[in-house]
């Protein structure tokens, strides 16, 4: 795949998925097809790559009962194809690319409702897999780093007038306030409201 042979490998999906148009497609093929698909994609990167850049096998099939056409399961399964390999391609099948792709988007995001598995089906990866790049690049795991992010925003927001213990949990991205409170003791040392009074 990394030797020129993207081409190829979108002429094969293509002719796989063209097998399957039709009113009566069996879910199983489907699924069957894309597993052959994926599965080749694994073996190539196994060869190619170390460690190798998987495809989220998982998080695909659970999408296909979804798709309306084949022209969306084509769609979805390239760019899981591509996703794999482009992790596989960036520094040599470190990853580096891709897991600092995952940082950046926390860092833009940080408020939202984020979690490995979100983050995993949004960048097209194993959720297992894309922590493990994610610890070994960088050190913490992608919890650690996104509750780091999250408690640096809420140290900011607490320390502006007027701005509550709850609303600087809610605008750095926790919902659960004895949660935020846990992380950021852990964190900081001290409690939010702790830390709002020596402002």
């Amino acid at each position: 795949l990394q030797l020129g042979k993207r081409d190829w490998l979108g002429d094969c999906i293509d002719a796989g998925l063209r097998g399957l148009q039709g009113a009566a497609v069996d879910i199983r093929e489907v699924e069957a097809f894309s597993l052959l698909v994926l599965s080749c994609c694994a073996m190539s990167q196994s060869l190619l790559s170390s460690p190798p850049a998987m495809p989220d096998f998982q998080g695909f099939l659970a999408k296909i009962p979804t798709f309306r056409n084949v022209e969306q399961l084509r769609e979805e399964l390239w760019r899981t194809v591509e996703s794999a390999m482009a992790a596989s391609d960036a520094g040599g099948g470190s990853g580096s690319e891709i897991v600092a792709q995952v940082r950046a988007y926390i860092d833009e995001r940080y408020a939202e409702e984020l979690t490995v598995k979100s983050l995993s089906a949004q960048f097209h990866m194993n959720a297992d897999y894309i922590g493990k790049l994610f610890k070994r690049e960088y050190g913490e795991t992608i919890s650690e780093y996104l509750n780091m992010v999250r408690i640096q925003r809420a140290i900011q927001l607490l320390s502006r007038p007027g701005c509550s213990v709850y609303e600087a949990a809610e605008l750095s991205g926790f919902r659960d306030q004895t949660y935020f409170s846990t992380v950021f003791k852990k964190l900081t040392g001290m409690t939010p409201s702790q830390y709002k009074s020596l402002r």
